[in-house]
């Protein structure tokens, strides 16, 4: 999943040291979930809210998020089979919080986000746990003892960019906010640089708010140091 290439972006692949800020790092990770959302068809992202797709009558029961009421009636959002519990918690957030700006939603989420991203590629048995005694707390996965090249970088994105291979949407989208953000140079420094620009072009409609919403989120808080 796109988090999970977003997650190993952020950090040192096995000591969990942060190449940004937290706040960036979170806001990163955070995008990148949404994306998956949008990839999974589960939610669209428009300009001034992001919007959970609602089951209709005839439509194929997946995973329902049962969150709210309205009437004294449980909301309820048809959620498709491919997505996760983590999908599934976001989206009971952002239907919890209707009407949130995108960005916000991205900054909401981006407070813990990376720590559930870690829980779950924990539990997949795809990293290890790090503890750290100043992050007690929050869950940090790092490469495992047996991995003999960096987490991130087995994804495959920065060689498939590297190599000038066709990128999905998502891929383009999160080349787009990576490259917008200081983990940019560190990510792609040495690749051919009309390679990069290409990887660089227009992003998917359907990503463009999020896009948008995300480089806002990223500009603002270099512009506040």
């Amino acid at each position: 999943m796109l988090a999970d290439v977003a997650y190993w972006l952020t950090q040192d692949e096995y000591t969990g040291v942060l190449h940004t800020s937290r706040r960036a790092a979170g806001v990163i990770v955070a995008a990148a979930v949404l994306s998956d959302r949008v990839e999974a068809g589960a939610v669209v992202v428009q300009r001034s809210r992001v919007v959970v797709l609602h089951s209709t009558p005839g439509t194929p029961a997946g995973s329902d998020v049962r969150v709210g009421a309205d009437g004294g009636r449980r909301a309820r959002v048809a959620v498709p089979d491919v997505v996760d519990g983590l999908g599934r918690e976001v989206l009971a957030q952002v239907v919890r919080e209707p009407g949130m700006l995108p960005g916000d939603v991205i900054a909401g989420l981006g407070v813990d986000v990376r720590s559930q991203v870690a829980r779950r590629l924990v539990v997949a048995g795809r990293a290890q746990r790090r503890r750290s005694w100043c992050r007690r707390r929050e869950w940090v996965a790092v490469a495992r003892d047996h991995d003999v090249r960096p987490a991130w970088t087995s994804t495959g994105l920065v060689v498939k960019v590297a190599r000038g291979e066709p990128l999905g949407a998502g891929e383009r989208f999160l080349v787009q906010v990576v490259a917008s953000s200081s983990l940019g140079e560190l990510a792609f420094a040495g690749l051919n640089r009309d390679r990069l620009a290409r990887a660089l072009g227009p992003v998917d409609t359907a990503w463009q708010e999020l896009l948008t919403a995300t480089v806002g989120q990223l500009r603002d808080m270099a512009l506040a140091r």
